[in-house]
């Protein structure tokens, strides 16, 4: 606000549950409450926009400018437009790993990078997305800031998930399998407390919303205890037992997050019949879910295991 610069563009990329759009929403509303003077619109992308008319379309009626004949129209009209944030949540929508299918991405990159004193773009993206992108358009060039959410550290998902349990007025008992551990504080609360968030530190690897899932998949509650036993974690060993071409089919997904059936066999290359069969191979096993919209994403619980497997295959970018 206080100044005017060419460098108008901030990627924010992590992986899903990292925090990325609870930032973004702080973000939002600090802005509001410190620069009432400054026009914010948020777009949260819609899959899958790969079209560059439809993503000139969608950026056109936020910025209420015509942008149907590229970024030349976004110059001319930015003299007289008010001081704009223009924040686009979930913008791996606007790609597909196909022929064209980056013409949307490639879109979006000629509007972001136009000379504009008063639009500053915040882009926010699955991380894996981001990797891929990467490799094909170079990780400098395309936006002038890049930054990643980064794991929590053990002592504030445990402050998360404790800050949360007292909200419900439930008191936390300890399983006895964490209370019987070797050593001066065997039977110790505190130490059944340090164990158990250490154990789930590890298996959620700082992802705050996994931590939450998993904490209450590793509790009973009976009136108002609140029983805490070890936290499950998944195993991805039935994945080595699967043909090749399913193994394409969930980095797939990983890269993308969200796909219909028809997006996987375009991006895959794989026959709709491999491709119904890995779903389906997956809805039994229970790592692949499906939204009201009928696309499919993997299970969050499952996702350290199921991208640990790929990248072991060389199967992701990052």
């Amino acid at each position: 606000m206080a100044d005017r610069s060419e460098e108008n563009t901030l990627l924010i990329a992590g992986e899903k549950g990292g925090g990325k759009s609870t930032t973004i929403h702080r973000l939002q509303e600090w802005l509001t409450a410190e620069h009432g003077d400054l026009n914010i619109r948020s777009v949260d992308i819609p899959a899958k926009i790969i079209t560059a008319e439809a993503v000139a379309t969608l950026l056109g009626a936020e910025l209420n400018v015509d942008l149907s004949g590229g970024p030349a129209e976004l110059v001319k009209t930015d003299g007289e437009r008010q001081p704009t944030v223009i924040i686009l949540e979930n913008a791996h929508n606007f790609f597909l790993r196909e022929v064209g299918g980056l013409a949307g991405w490639e879109a979006l990159l000629s509007f972001t990078h136009a000379r504009l004193s008063n639009i500053f773009w915040v882009i926010s993206v699955n991380s894996q997305s981001w990797a891929y992108l990467s490799n094909v358009f170079g990780r400098d060039y395309q936006f002038s800031s890049v930054t990643y959410t980064r794991p929590w550290s053990l002592n504030d998902i445990r402050s998360l998930v404790l800050s949360r349990n007292q909200l419900s007025g439930f008191r936390i008992r300890y399983d006895s399998i964490l209370l019987s551990t070797r050593g001066p504080e065997a039977g110790s609360i505190r130490n059944a407390e340090q164990l158990y968030f250490s154990l789930l530190w590890d298996a959620c690897r700082g992802n705050p919303m996994l931590a939450l899932q998993m904490w209450l998949g590793s509790i009973t509650v009976n009136r108002q205890i609140v029983t805490v036993g070890l936290p499950v974690e998944v195993n991805a060993a039935a994945l080595e037992k699967l043909g090749e071409e399913l193994h394409f089919v969930y980095a797939a997904l990983v890269m993308h997050e969200n796909m219909t059936s028809d997006e996987l066999v375009a991006v895959t290359a794989i026959p709709h019949g491999v491709v119904r069969s890995a779903l389906k191979t997956a809805f039994d096993t229970g790592f692949i879910e499906r939204t009201i919209l009928r696309r499919y994403r993997i299970v969050p619980l499952w996702y350290p295991a199921i991208t640990k497997f790929l990248a072991r295959k060389n199967l992701l970018h990052e």
